[in-house]
């Protein structure tokens, strides 16, 4: 089973490229796959790569989703294929 790297926030705007950067070469290291989980909406969200969501993507940390964390949870097997 694929190993993620998360970072947590919990600012408002905290979908910045400084911190989506930050996961991605905390997880290039580990060789794990990179989540940023945004804690600021009154929903939590996590950002994802989208070709992690669909194979459809090619395989870079450019394209990024951001879905609602219960999705992540429900669908993170099918994500680690």
């Amino acid at each position: 089973m694929q190993t993620w790297t998360i970072l947590i926030t919990e600012e408002q705007n905290s979908l910045t490229f400084n911190l989506w950067e930050k996961v991605c070469k905390l997880a290039q290291g580990s060789k794990s796959l990179p989540g940023l989980i945004l804690k600021g909406d009154k929903k939590i969200s996590i950002c994802i790569p989208m070709y992690v969501r669909s194979k459809a993507y090619p395989i870079s940390n450019k394209l990024m989703a951001v879905i609602p964390i219960e999705e992540w949870i429900e669908n993170r097997g099918e994500y680690n294929d």
